[in-house]
C-alpha cells in the first residue's frame, strides 16, 4: 500500500512540476550533451558503450559531442571554452580527474558525473556547487586489507606506486579507512613514466606486497609486466582493483561494481533528460566491490586461501583456477 502511494506521489509531483514549469517541457526530447572522459581507457569507454546502448534502447533522444582530456589536440582549456561556447543541455563527465576541472570552471551548465573516487578535494571543490550531482565510487578498503591480512599474517608494508595529482588524496582515504588493520602504506610518488623503474626496485626492496591503483601512467602492457616479474622474484604479490590485473598474474582485485555504477548513471542520465533539472537529482554512492583472485599466483606463492575467501571470489567475482 505504501509502495503504491509512494508511486504515486512520484507521478503527481512530476505533472504538477511540468505545469509549474512549462520551460522544461521543452527537453524537447532530444538534449544536447556534451560528454567528457578524463581519459581514453577502457573502462571509461565501457561505461560510455553501455550508457549509450541503453539510451538508445529506450529511444531517449539526444545530440553528444564526446571529449577526451587526454587527447593531444585539446586541452582542458579548449575544452571548458567549448562547452561555455555552445552551453549544451547537460555535460556528462566520466572519471575523477575530468570532474574535478568541469566543477571548478563550470557554474551554470548542468553537471553528472560517474565514476569519481569520493577524496577530499572532490568533496571541496564538488560538494558547494548546485549544478553537479552524480555517482561515486566509495569502496572501503578496510575489508580487503583484512582479506590481505588473512592470507598472509605477516603482511606489515603494502606499497603503492602513484601520481601524485591523480592519487594523492585517495591514498590519505585508504590509510584512514586502514589505520587500524596494523599495515602500513609506503608511498612511491612517480612524476613521469620514466621515474617507474626506480620506483619498482625501491619499494619491491621495502614491502611485502604492491597496490596498483588505476593509473594512466602504470596501467601499460610493459610496465605490468615489470612489476609482476620484480614481486615474483621476492616472493611478493600484487593486487589492485580490476580483473585484468588479476589475469595478467595480480594475486587479488577488489573492483567495484562497474554495472552498479552504470544502473545508476543511467538512471540520472534519463531522470535528466526528461525533467531537464539538475536538481531533482540526489548524489548515488557504489559501496558495492567485486573480489577476483588467482588460484595459479597463490599456489606459486604459496599462500592457501581459506573457503570463505574462494566462496566470496566466486559469488561477487571470478577466481582463476
Amino acid at each position: 500500500m505504501n509502495k503504491k502511494l509512494s508511486i504515486s506521489a512520484i507521478i503527481i509531483f512530476v505533472m504538477v512540476y511540468w505545469i509549474i514549469n512549462p520551460v522544461h517541457l521543452q527537453a524537447k526530447g532530444s538534449p544536447r550533451i556534451f560528454i567528457v572522459k578524463s581519459r581514453s581507457l577502457g573502462p571509461f569507454n565501457y561505461v560510455l558503450d553501455q550508457i549509450r546502448k541503453r539510451l538508445n534502447e529506450n529511444n531517449v533522444k539526444h545530440q553528444e559531442t564526446v571529449f577526451a582530456m587526454d587527447d593531444p589536440e585539446l586541452s582542458v582549456e579548449k575544452i571548458i571554452q567549448s562547452i561555455k561556447k555552445e552551453a549544451p543541455d547537460l555535460v556528462f563527465s566520466i572519471g575523477t580527474e575530468s570532474t574535478i576541472q568541469l566543477s571548478r570552471y563550470i557554474d551554470d551548465i548542468p553537471i553528472i558525473f560517474t565514476m569519481v573516487y569520493r577524496t577530499d578535494i572532490v568533496e571541496k571543490t564538488m560538494f558547494s556547487k548546485n549544478n553537479i550531482k552524480g555517482t561515486f565510487i566509495n569502496v572501503c578498503m578496510k575489508e580487503p586489507f583484512i582479506i590481505l591480512k588473512e592470507l598472509r599474517p605477516e603482511l606489515k608494508k603494502i606499497g603503492i606506486i602513484y601520481s601524485p595529482s591523480l592519487f594523492e588524496n585517495q591514498i590519505n582515504k585508504i590509510e584512514e579507512e586502514t589505520s587500524s588493520s596494523q599495515i602500513r602504506i609506503v608511498r612511491s610518488a612517480i612524476n613521469k613514466v620514466s621515474d617507474l623503474p626506480i620506483a619498482i626496485k625501491d619499494l619491491t626492496d621495502r614491502v611485502d606486497a604492491i597496490y596498483l591503483l588505476p593509473d594512466p601512467k602504470i596501467m601499460r602492457g610493459e610496465f605490468i609486466k615489470k612489476i609482476m616479474l620484480a614481486t615474483f622474484r621476492k616472493n611478493l604479490f600484487v593486487f589492485g582493483e580490476s580483473y585484468d590485473l588479476v589475469k595478467k598474474g595480480a594475486l587479488l582485485g577488489f573492483a567495484f561494481d562497474i554495472n552498479d555504477v552504470i544502473n545508476n548513471t543511467y538512471k540520472q542520465i534519463e531522470l535528466f533528460c526528461a525533467l531537464s533539472d539538475i536538481k531533482l537529482l540526489n548524489n548515488y554512492h557504489c559501496m558495492k566491490y567485486r573480489l577476483f583472485f588467482n588460484a595459479k599466483v597463490a599456489d606459486a606463492l604459496g599462500i592457501k586461501p581459506n573457503r570463505k575467501l574462494l566462496n566470496k571470489a566466486k559469488k561477487t567475482g571470478k577466481v582463476i583456477e
